[in-house]
């Protein structure tokens, strides 16, 4: 498997391992016109501190990656939360092509309005660190993009910006029917997404050794501030369960190097296992 695909494989995998752009100070122009973006109000959230969800990445039916996704409460302050995600390539692939990825966003329990998400993105011993940081009051994000010996920085006019795991909470809170959708602003690394979701029909999927009953959910790019990410993933589609957890399933991404299935390989349990083997800390490059 060559460098450049098993890179690729890391691109729809919750938005942890999207390159940044050209390096520099630039600023931001607001959304282009005709893109409205809702504000939505948090319903029930089905997944609660203490739990994790862990999935198998996979590429031409060939296991690849580990993904894991864990919530917990900030310590001192309950009513923040921290949103955790880890992404690894395994032992085999290693050999040809090293990734480790972390991903932490800040965010109050009540509102899950994002408040600052950190990304360590390790590639084959190349270290990037990015900061998005959310200002609510000026309406405005500042995405920080760190290597050893440069920093870019960029600007964007946003009413209601979100983190990836900010912005999954708040998809699966919502009421889930199909026929419905909704638009998501969503910032990672140095860039920003618009997201429309469209729940197309409810189906029973094959997953391990269970047949599920699962809504498919048609994601469509609507904007993309760094065009060069466009063409990487050309379709996709998630499925989430269709109980009261809206547990994501699996996502199939269609690239130009193939076909990426993240599949649940575990439930959600209690208790916060440690999932990165670095320790977590603040942005030092």
């Amino acid at each position: 498997m060559r460098t450049a695909q098993l890179r690729l494989l890391a691109i729809p995998i919750l938005s942890l391992a999207l390159s940044g752009s050209a390096l520099g100070t630039t600023s931001n122009d607001p959304l282009p016109p005709g893109i409205d973006i809702p504000g939505y109000a948090p319903g029930p959230v089905p997944f609660h501190p203490g739990e994790q969800l862990s999935y198998t990445v996979s590429w031409e039916q060939l296991p690849v990656a580990f993904a894991r996704i864990s919530l917990r409460n900030e310590p001192g302050h309950s009513q923040e939360w921290l949103g955790e995600a880890t992404v690894a390539t395994n032992r085999l692939v290693d050999v040809f092509y090293r990734m480790r990825a972390y991903l932490r966003e800040e965010l109050p329990a009540g509102s899950l309005a994002s408040e600052q998400v950190f990304i360590r993105h390790n590639e084959n011993g190349r270290l990037t660190e990015y900061s998005v940081n959310f200002d609510r009051a000026a309406g405005a994000v500042e995405t920080i993009r760190r290597k050893r010996d440069h920093v870019e920085v960029r600007r964007f006019a946003a009413r209601h910006p979100l983190g990836p795991i900010g912005a999954s909470l708040l998809a699966i809170s919502q009421p889930i029917r199909v026929g419905a959708s909704m638009t998501l602003d969503v910032f990672a690394a140095t860039d920003r997404y618009v997201i429309q979701f469209h729940v197309a029909r409810r189906e029973r999927i094959h997953l391990g050794a269970d047949d599920i009953d699962a809504f498919r959910v048609i994601p469509t790019l609507l904007y993309v501030s760094n065009p060069k990410n466009h063409y990487k993933v050309r379709q996709a589609t998630i499925w989430i369960s269709a109980d009261q957890r809206h547990i994501p399933l699996r996502i199939q991404a269609d690239t130009f190097v193939g076909r990426i299935y993240i599949d649940l390989a575990k439930a959600p349990v209690k208790a916060f296992a440690r999932a990165f083997s670095e320790p977590l800390r603040r942005p030092s490059l």
